[in-house]
């Protein structure tokens, strides 16, 4: 009997094993993705100026004129379905087998503090890829138990982005730093899932950095359609008239 028991438990345990091991997206296999947590973003500072958004329109009302990076890529066409690990960092320097130089826009780079996969910090996963997220590439933290860190240069006044957890759905916490790295504010329990939500924010102060995390370390946070920098009031836009 005991030899029998030990012998299921051996079984369970290869069984368990090989997905318990997989510590990047880009090892585990195509599965559907989780839905949205619904919750209620709890702001770090409420008495703070920061103002957080879970609407585009809205936000881009409040900051008109920003650039679009929507990370999109030659490397994972529309309907390619490809999950591709990518090293940190993401820039307009490029990224070795993801981003070629100048494909993603100048201002900011993206990178995953925690993550222990050198070279593989990253990962982009286009919509086709199985898990049920929309069309188009997405970017972010390769490693479960890491993070998602985006850091601008020069400093910006209000950014916004979809933000996708493709296996859980799970929400993430997102804090807000400045040029010297100290804390300006966040909100923990922001909704996010396979779907993507969007979050912006935007304030008096500068930002130099904004880090987001999946606390459960179950979930990795990817990026999509992220505008930032300093507003620029319609009147001053440039319009072209033929």
């Amino acid at each position: 009997m005991k030899a029998r028991l030990s012998f299921i438990v051996l079984v369970a345990l290869l069984v368990v094993l090989p997905a318990a091991a997989a510590e990047n997206l880009s090892d585990t296999a195509v599965q559907p993705g989780g839905q949205a947590v619904a919750s209620e973003a709890q702001t770090l500072f409420p008495d703070r100026a920061e103002n957080f958004y879970t609407d585009r329109g809205v936000f881009q009302a409040a900051n008109p004129g920003l650039p679009l990076e929507d990370f999109e890529t030659a490397y994972a066409p529309p309907g390619s379905g490809v999950i591709l690990a990518c090293p940190q960092p993401a820039s307009s320097t490029g990224s070795t087998g993801c981003y070629d130089p100048g494909e993603l826009l100048a201002g900011f780079s993206m990178t995953s503090p925690g993550a222990s996969t050198p070279g593989e910090e990253l990962v982009i996963v286009e919509g086709a890829a199985g898990f049920g997220s929309p069309p188009g590439v997405i970017l972010g933290s390769n490693t479960f138990v890491a993070q998602t860190r985006l850091d601008f240069s020069p400093a910006v006044k209000a950014v916004g982005f979809d933000i996708v957890t493709l296996v859980a759905g799970n929400s993430v916490d997102i804090q807000v730093y400045d040029e010297a790295g100290a804390l300006l504010n966040g909100q923990n329990g922001v909704t996010a899932g396979v779907a993507g939500s969007f979050w912006g924010v935007d304030t008096d102060l500068l930002i130099g950095a904004i880090l987001i995390t999946d606390p459960s370390t179950a979930d990795v946070e990817l990026l999509d359609n992220m505008e930032f920098g300093v507003p620029v009031p319609v009147e001053l836009q440039r319009f072209t008239v033929e």
